[in-house]
């Protein structure tokens, strides 16, 4: 009687003669010596087919197949409608299997019967080895027998190699690779993951896998215009498959996946490419921005909202085919760590700025979506605030239509009045009133009447603050409180009524008692200015000429250290001296720590 091969190795071969040799000793050395090794030349130029035929001919689990058509998916796809092994395998011929990589996955599945196994993997280069799944919780221990919706982070890797598949299952379930330009395993192996009934995850270092520069490697050619439609398409359907799961958290985990990582990095080098010559025609720009829109429109907004701002434009904007925007931004926010980039808030604001990020406003109004965290904060931060920040250079005609714009643009977005900042709706009542008045008082509050402190005494258990001020409004109020750190709200400390006297000298002086700020604890000082129907707020901070003080070791309440100027002014409050001297005891001596416990709570 004759038995068919146990596991089948299907490798698709093209120009990997520098490796193929010792991909093909690696598994040859593998413990599992029943299997069969595929090997499907996609119509190679170097040495690649002279040096398969050569370990044929030496060892005849090798089969060297020359493939019709061209692709590695068509590759793929042949090689496994000829596999005749229990289980099958990919490989790539330029990479390494360690010894036991494939027993332990068989192993696995063995024992549990499951339809997939999920094995560990390194990347090495000429100078680094690394470890990707190190931050991929599902990674870490074996599993057998469980599911996506158990081990959602497996999505997190999508390529072939580190997989082991009952054939009958891949036969079942109709998976092909398709024959397009980037990202041809994405598809199927989400298909894989989602169609599976159970899925074992082996801990063990299964697949090595070189990562090689040069014109020849996917990472080379994964900032063309062609690789960025391909992923794009591919990504889409990928997000309709995971999304019919109907999982919170695997769409959390797809999110993550596609906005801060493979989504984030294709745009990235499209973006970073484009000066080379490679532009997509209209259509292909429709085609583009149609899936991305689609994509966006299936990722949960919890997700998106995770994201930091200035890529969240950057899809918001191709999505919504505004490609030059999209570029424009994508210049304002990467740096050359691109995990570190961050979208830069303009502060030298004029009404040509203005202009510009209310024309961005315009491309994302009807992209977004009214669970988005981005129509706010883009109006608050980088439309308002600015505006707010220039109305003393703006002409009269620019305070009154910008406004205007500006209103007409939160009308078009998909956001509730309340989730904007009050200096927005300040703003947005301007062109109701028909007056500029409210705006240029609050430019003013904001940015020109701003405290600093110059100085700090402590008299008894008051806190003593005083400075001067840029000039307010007459009739103006300030109002002091306090917020502790790591508690809801804030308590009113003081208000202060500058006088005629005050205003002229631009002068102000604000006691704060121990009885106001009663707790212990940090608290952080801010101060509201209010001018007829306007309000503004800052966080009270230090002058750079204000003068040296130092704290009363006895006084419950005391203002922090000043290290910078700017630095914001922190009030401590402790506990009573004696309470404290007690406490200290308590701690240092075990013994008689219950009698000072109960001396310590009649202390006030």
């Amino acid at each position: 009687m004759t038995f068919g091969p146990y596991l089948s190795v299907v490798i698709p071969a093209h120009n990997v003669g520098l490796w193929i040799g010792e991909c093909l000793e690696s598994i040859l050395g593998q413990t599992h010596q029943s299997l069969e090794i595929i090997v499907v030349d996609d119509h190679s130029t170097d040495d690649t087919v002279s040096i398969v035929s050569a370990l044929a001919a030496r060892d005849a689990r090798i089969s060297l197949i020359h493939a019709a058509g061209s692709g590695g998916a068509n590759a793929r796809n042949l090689g496994a409608r000829i596999a005749g092994g229990k289980y099958l395998v990919f490989a790539d011929g330029d990479d390494i299997v360690p010894k036991g990589g494939y027993a332990a996955m068989i192993a696995s599945l063995e024992a549990s019967g499951s339809d997939v196994a999920v094995g560990d993997f390194l990347k090495f280069s000429s100078t680094k080895t690394w470890h990707p799944s190190d931050s991929w919780r599902d990674y870490g221990t074996d599993s057998m027998g469980v599911t996506l919706a158990q081990a959602p982070s497996l999505i997190r890797h999508r390529a072939c190699w580190n997989k082991v598949f009952r054939r009958d299952f891949w036969v079942r379930t109709n998976i092909a690779f398709p024959e397009v330009a980037r990202s041809n395993d994405i598809v199927p192996m989400i298909t894989a993951l989602t169609k599976a009934r159970r899925i074992d995850v082996v801990r063990d270092i299964v697949y090595l896998y070189r990562d090689r520069s040069g014109p020849t490697s996917m990472t080379a050619r994964a900032g063309s215009s062609a690789s960025l439609l391909s992923y794009f398409r591919q990504e889409l359907e990928c997000a309709r498959a995971l999304s019919l799961t109907n999982d919170p958290k695997i769409m959390l985990t797809y999110a993550s996946l596609v906005l801060h990582a493979d989504g984030w990095v294709h745009l990235d080098r499209w973006m970073s490419s484009l000066g080379d010559g490679d532009v997509m025609d209209p259509r292909e720009e429709a085609v583009l921005a149609a899936d991305v829109r689609e994509l966006l429109s299936l990722i949960p907004a919890k997700g998106f909202n995770r994201l930091e701002v200035g890529r969240q434009l950057v899809f918001a904007l191709v999505a919504g085919g505004r490609f030059d925007l999209a570029r424009s931004i994508h210049a304002d926010t990467v740096a050359p760590d691109v995990e570190s980039s961050r979208l830069r808030v303009p502060k030298k604001t004029s009404a040509g700025t203005l202009d510009r990020w209310i024309e961005i406003g315009e491309a994302i109004a009807d992209v977004i979506s009214p669970l988005h965290t981005l129509g706010p904060k883009f109006i608050d931060t980088y439309l308002v605030d600015p505006f707010v920040r220039a109305v003393p250079k703006l002409t009269a005609t620019e305070l009154h239509r910008i406004p205007v714009r500006i209103s007409k643009l939160v009308g078009n977005m998909p956001i509730e009045l309340d989730t904007l900042g009050a200096d927005s709706r300040i703003v947005l009542d301007q062109p109701d009133k028909g007056s500029v008045t409210d705006v240029a008082i609050l430019s003013k509050l904001r940015y020109e009447s701003v405290l600093r402190v110059e100085q700090v005494r402590t008299v008894g258990d008051r806190i003593v603050l005083s400075g001067t001020h840029r000039g307010l409004p007459k009739g103006a109020v300030v109002t002091f409180s306090a917020k502790r750190r790591g508690r809801p709200g804030s308590v009113v400390v003081g208000t202060l009524r500058p006088s005629g006297a005050d205003r002229a000298l631009r002068q102000w002086s604000q006691s704060i008692s121990g009885r106001s700020i009663s707790r212990t604890g940090v608290w952080d000082l801010e101060v509201q200015f209010s001018f007829a129907t306007t309000t503004a707020a800052h966080v009270l901070s230090a002058s750079d000429s204000i003068k040296p003080f130092s704290r009363d070791a006895f006084s419950p309440m005391f203002v922090r250290p000043i290290r910078f100027t700017g630095a914001p002014i922190v009030i401590e409050r402790r506990a009573p001296f004696t309470r404290r001297v007690l406490s200290y005891g308590a701690r240092r001596l075990p013994g008689v720590a219950k009698t000072a416990r109960r001396v310590i709570n009649r202390v006030r």
